[in-house]
């Protein structure tokens, strides 16, 4: 099953949104992090630039470029999943309180569905 342009347009900018954010208000982010991780802001800053840099990468017309978004953008989701499993396992919600522990708990296997629609834009 091949992906759309129209979804590879979303996902980029959605992408590319999100890694901007990282930078406009890397609070939101810090709260995510777990303790044992070293670096917060370090951390935040290259996964925002990476979610920036992978959201352009699916943008461009060139099929290597996108192909190489695409697979790091999985390895990337990956990674930041574990910010998904703490956030749910310690009932922390980054917006202040707006949502309860449930909706962190159903962050996590939302996760699955982006991973897929990333992987198969590997090969649009």
């Amino acid at each position: 099953m091949r992906i759309g342009k129209l979804t590879r347009w979303l996902t980029g900018l959605g992408f590319m949104a999100v890694g901007t954010y990282h930078f406009v208000n890397p609070q939101f982010f810090l709260i995510m992090m777990p303790e044992w991780i070293p670096g917060h802001l370090f951390w935040v800053l290259f996964t925002g630039g990476a979610e920036f840099a992978g959201g352009l990468g699916l943008l461009l017309p060139f099929a290597r470029i996108r192909y190489s978004a695409s697979v790091g953008l999985v390895v990337l989701l990956l990674g930041v999943w574990i910010a998904n499993w703490y956030m749910a396992i310690y009932c922390i919600d980054p917006t202040g309180g707006q949502f309860s522990c449930w909706a962190m708990w159903a962050r996590v296997p939302l996760q699955l569905p982006l991973l897929w629609i990333v992987w198969k834009l590997r090969k649009n």
